[in-house]
């Protein structure tokens, strides 16, 4: 894999743990 490979990998797992994470605490705020 190269260098702009492993950046983009990295960047897409950061972003799907944002959105898991925002989408959790939503849902504490009673969001469907």
């Amino acid at each position: 894999m190269s260098e702009p490979e492993a950046r983009a990998a990295r960047w897409t797992e950061e972003r799907r743990e944002l959105a898991t994470r925002a989408t959790r605490e939503a849902r504490g705020f009673g969001a469907p």
